[in-house]
């Protein structure tokens, strides 16, 4: 157990930190959390649009992977993004690399179960447009959310309308792949 003489320095320590770092902090949740909200629901539309439910369950035996990367990468664009911008394009390069195979494939004119390449590659696009656009956002929030020692944001038009506009974008985004499909099966709606 803790002194009540050293719970006070560490409570006044914590309390320095966050009030020092709570820009980064709150940067860094709207990078990576609160971007995997908003891009997991765009790109599970897409993919509902795209592949049957029986199809999309076989290409994601582990989906919680994708999740998991797209988690890690948005973490890593944060960084990146400040510190070595060219980070990015590397790991786009890797990524694009692993799934090249993919992405070749052509079932034009075929009956197969699995999306033509140039949908899922597409699908990988946005999702990683996104993913860069929220690490971005979330790291100019570092900027624009520092406070004044008035404690007001240093710019809080951009500050405040940035995150937003980009969430509701994400959100049309998905309204637009939900509109544009019915349902699983991935056909255009009829007009």
């Amino acid at each position: 157990m803790l002194s009540d003489a050293a719970n006070a320095r560490l409570g006044q320590w914590i309390a320095g930190f966050v009030s020092h770092y709570r820009a980064h902090m709150a940067g860094f949740v709207f990078a990576v959390f609160v971007g995997h909200i908003f891009i997991y629901i765009v790109v599970q539309g897409l993919w509902r649009a795209t592949v049957s439910k029986e199809s999309c369950d076989r290409f994601h035996k582990h989906p919680w992977h994708a999740g998991l990367v797209g988690i890690t990468e948005r973490a890593l664009y944060f960084f990146a993004v400040g510190l070595f911008p060219s980070v990015i394009g590397f790991w786009l390069a890797i990524k694009v690399a692993g799934g090249w195979k993919r992405y070749a494939n052509s079932s034009e004119g075929q009956d197969s179960a699995e999306p033509e390449g140039k949908v899922l590659f597409n699908t990988f696009l946005i999702g990683n447009a996104l993913s860069v656009l929220y690490a971005a956002t979330g790291y100019k929030m570092v900027e624009w959310w520092r406070f004044t020692d008035e404690y007001r944001f240093a710019d809080p038009s951009v500050g405040v309308a940035a995150p937003l506009l980009l969430v509701i974008g994400s959100l049309v985004l998905w309204l637009y792949v939900s509109h544009k499909t019915d349902g699983r099966e991935g056909k255009p709606k009829k007009p």
